[in-house]
């Protein structure tokens, strides 16, 4: 855990005054690293944390899906000047995020931000993801699996930003894998610089429609590469 503080530490720093976050580790992983080595060493942020502790169990749904935070917009709200709020799943891999204005931010729109701030124009993400990052970048997509992502990034080259899962990206400078304790720490230096709201205000906006269907021959239908994982 030392080397991994100080990885993302040699990387991230929150340069001007000190923001206030409101952080959700959701009693999981991120709650023994985040809160205290990484975002008040980072450069003192002031930090409001939710179930920051390891207790054995999850006190709300580990997946940072917006029906699992209903409450993280009202405190951001009530909080006047918090600068955005990050949520942690369980094995801190990913995390979502929302803006000062309390307001969730989707896994596309924080793939942008993230693209944007980093001025990355090559991005690697799922085929889950919706047009809009293709307006901000080049793109290249992958089956779902952080194996496909890992694999193209290291193919692709050097210039990639970032991944959509759940949020947190594979930030080819600092790592090939999910990190969502380094993508905390970054949207958090974002927003000691930025408007978060405001540049979300100025990104795309597509809509995605899901729905599940269900297949009788799923080998079949997926086949070659896609079957094989």
């Amino acid at each position: 855990m030392d080397a991994h503080r100080e990885a993302i530490l040699d990387k991230v720093s929150l340069s001007r005054p000190p923001i206030t976050a409101v952080l959700d580790c959701g009693n999981g992983a991120g709650s023994v690293i985040t809160p205290p080595d990484i975002l008040a060493a980072a450069g003192g942020a002031t930090v409001i944390g939710l179930n920051c502790n390891v207790m054995g169990r999850f006190s709300r749904p580990s997946e940072p899906l917006e029906a699992n935070l209903p409450y993280i917009g009202e405190i951001v709200r009530r909080r006047g000047g918090a600068a955005c709020a990050v949520i942690h799943d369980g094995d801190a891999d990913r995390m979502m995020a929302f803006d000062e204005r309390g307001r969730y931010i989707d896994g596309d729109h924080l793939l942008m931000l993230f693209a944007k701030y980093l001025d990355r124009k090559r991005v690697v993400t799922t085929v889950d993801a919706s047009m809009a990052i293709e307006e901000v970048a080049e793109v290249r997509r992958t089956p779902v699996g952080d194996s496909f992502v890992s694999e193209e990034l290291l193919s692709w080259g050097g210039t990639s930003a970032a991944r959509r899962r759940g949020g947190a990206g594979s930030f080819p400078r600092h790592s090939y894998c999910p990190d969502g304790i380094y993508a905390a720490a970054l949207l958090c230096e974002i927003a000691s610089e930025w408007s978060i709201a405001e540049e979300l205000d100025r990104m795309p906006r597509y809509t995605l429609l899901r729905e599940s269907y269900r297949i009788n021959a799923p080998r079949e239908v997926m086949g070659g590469r896609w079957g094989g994982r």
